[in-house]
Parts: structure tokens; sequence; C-alpha cells
């Protein structure tokens, strides 16, 4: 199929991307400074797609960094039709600790969104934040559509993001050769939680919308079994003088067991699991989670510990892999140091909202 900007807009149409009336609207734009039926090369058909409203583009280069971001926010409603609603767009720099990182915080249909930021200079904009946190500007819920970027040489996560269904984007790969990525990034699926913002139920709702209905069933199962288990496997494995109290010095003694390694009860590991992470629940807000998975990341299939943040200011626990470096004597100092990253994530939280709040 020639490359020309009336046979993308045809084939968008075709494909259900565009209506008509889009369609003939962009054409209208593109009309101003291209032939409509000139073979065009690949840049001017991604320009194409932008006037067509498909696409956001991540700038490389901004005047400020609010502005960068702003921008790119509000092409983002603009390209999604207005399905969600975002403000209170707001970037909090920290001139006084260069350790800190930049805050950007906005509100997506009433819901609060921080941005955890690094930044090289104040006219480049966190390229690979903005990428690994991009599904927060995609519709999601209902909506098919994601954002599949444009594969530019040498561009990164800079360049065009377009917003289409994955059936669409196989069919611009397939049929016009559009270097579309296979991988689209998509939108919060479900509804967003009902829950007082904040609240154990509000992170709990929001972890569901993600859970397919195995991981919903794993994790139910493990919390309503949780102090039956952990009875069970206090009688069977540890000694009378264990301080089975729940605190953070507790875990002193369950890592002098696990230190002795080799001559732990196979399922001693089960145990220690159950309580690591319910010490963590219980000093710190934060919960249990699971997402069920055969691959391996070494986030999915096993239980988690995640600290009550949002998203992009949250730290995540593996008490399995913690137990599996102590017991294999790789990491002495891991269990202390790994638990320390929920509080620390939960202060990084605490100061975000007061420079919000002023």
């Amino acid at each position: 199929m020639p490359h020309t900007y009336r046979a993308l807009a045809s084939e968008l149409v075709r494909l259900r991307a565009l209506t008509s009336e889009r369609a003939e609207a962009g054409l209208a734009k593109v009309a101003e400074w291209g032939d409509l039926d000139e073979e065009a090369e690949l840049p001017d058909l991604f320009e194409a797609l932008r006037e067509f409203g498909l696409t956001i583009h991540v700038p490389d280069k901004v005047n400020t960094l609010l502005d960068g971001y702003t921008w790119l926010i509000e092409e983002a409603v603009a390209c999604a039709g207005g399905s969600m609603i975002i403000d209170d767009i707001e970037l909090f720099e920290d001139e006084d600790d260069e350790d800190e990182d930049d805050l950007l915080h906005f509100r997506r249909d009433g819901h609060s969104i921080w941005w955890s930021l690094e930044h090289q200079s104040a006219r480049y904009l966190d390229l690979m934040t903005v990428w690994e946190n991009l599904h927060d500007l995609a519709p999601g819920g209902s909506d098919p559509r994601g954002y599949f970027q444009i594969m530019e040489e040498g561009q990164g996560s800079v360049g065009y993001y377009l917003l289409i269904t994955p059936e669409q984007a196989r069919a611009l790969r397939d049929g016009l050769g559009l270097p579309l990525d296979e991988h689209g990034i998509f939108g919060p699926p479900g509804n967003p939680p009902t829950a007082e913002p904040g609240t154990l139920d509000y992170y709990m709702q929001d972890d569901r919308r993600y859970m397919d209905d195995e991981s919903c069933a794993f994790l139910d199962a493990w919390l309503a079994d949780m102090d039956a288990e952990l009875d069970r496997w206090r009688a069977r494995h540890l000694p009378a003088d264990f301080p089975f109290d729940f605190t953070p010095a507790s875990l002193s003694a369950l890592k002098a067991l696990l230190l002795a390694g080799p001559d732990l009860p196979d399922d001693f590991a089960d145990g220690a699991v159950r309580y690591i992470g319910e010490t963590a629940v219980r000093t710190w807000p934060c919960r249990w989670a699971y997402r069920h998975s055969r691959g391996d990341n070494p986030y999915t299939g096993v239980p988690l510990i995640r600290s009550n943040t949002p998203g992009d200011l949250m730290s995540v626990v593996v008490p399995r892999d913690i137990i599996e470096a102590l017991l294999s004597g790789r990491d002495p100092g891991r269990l202390n140091e790994d638990l320390e990253e929920i509080p620390d994530a939960v202060s990084r939280y605490e100061r975000a909202v007061s420079l919000k709040n002023g």
C-alpha cells in the first residue's frame, strides 16, 4: 500500500481508529504543508498522525519542566478524547537537597497521582519516568486503546506514541509497515477505588484492578489462613523462647535461625515469609499483595509487601527473596535493609504531601 497521507487516513478509517469526519479534518491540516497524494517519508507520516489527533509526542527539550509536563498531560487528555479529566498539575523541585527527587503531582478523575523525577537539567524531562508511568495517561477501563511507541532509531523514550488498539497496531505494522512497538502501554483497568484515598481499603481496591481471578483467589486464601498457618509454624519450628510478637526486634531472632540454614526443615521458609510480612504489616502502613504469573518476573508468583503509598512512590518487598538470600549466606544484612524500604517510602510520601500542602 502506498505511503501517502490519503492512504494512511483511509486505512485508519477502515480500522476504525478514526471517524471519517476526523480523517477529513486531519487531512485538511496536512494539506497546509504536504501533498496528500504523494508518497511520504515515515517522519512526515508521523506528523500526519499527530494532525489526526492520534498521537502524543514526548519532547526531549522544553522551556520549563512544568510547562513540558503540563503540555504532555494536556496532549494525552486531548488524544484520549476527553475520556479522563486531569487537573491540579504541580511540580515540586527540591533545590535545597540534591539527593531528593523532584515530584510531579496531578489528579486523574479526582485521584492523586505522583511521579518521582530525576532531572539533569531544567530543560529536559525525566524521559524514563515518563515512559514507565505513561499508563497514568492512557484511557484504561473499558477503552481497549493503548500507547504504541513509534520506534524511530536512536530515540529512546522520546518521540511519538500512537493511541490505538492492539489489533489496529498489528494491522498498521503489517499493512503500512509502520514501526510500532509490539507492546502497548495501557491505562488502569476497571473502575477507580471507592474507598477513602490513602486508606488500606483504597490501596487494596486499587491492587485488585490489576489482578486476575487466580491472583485474587490466592491472596484471599493467603490472608484467610494467616493466623492458623503462623500458629502451626510456631508450634512446629520455633524454639520456646522465640519472641513471637511481630516487632522489628523479633526479626533478629528469625534471622539467626535462617542463617543456620542447612538444618532447617523444608517448610520453615513458608512460615518465615508469613512472619516477615505480618511484622511489616503490623508495624508500618503497608499490605500484602500478589500477582500470578508463570514468567521470571521477581514480583509475580510470590506474596509481596507493598507500602501504602501511590504508585511511583511505592516500595515493594519480597520476603521470599530475603529468605533465600539469608539461607544461601549471600547477604546477611538483607532482612533489615529490605524492610527499611517500607518506612522510607512512607516518609517520601509524607514529604510529598507536605510539599503540596505548603
